[in-house]
């Protein structure tokens, strides 16, 4: 996709391969859903354990996502 020191090269390829550009930023937003999923998943079962430290993880996952 990516062309060095070459823009219009580049565009050419994003145009030409707009199907897997799309599949791209789907993935890209699903791993997202999926992460934030598994830091409330780790949450729920952590907060019982120590709930300020479950609590800092999930903050701390929202600022990664």
């Amino acid at each position: 996709m990516y062309a060095a020191d070459n823009a219009a090269s580049t565009a050419w390829n994003v145009v030409a391969n707009a199907g897997l550009v799309r599949m791209g930023v789907v993935a890209h937003l699903l791993d997202g859903i999926c992460f934030i999923f598994l830091a409330l998943t780790l949450y729920i079962l952590l907060k019982h354990m120590h709930k300020s430290v479950a609590r800092t993880m999930a903050v701390l996952v929202a600022f990664a996502s």
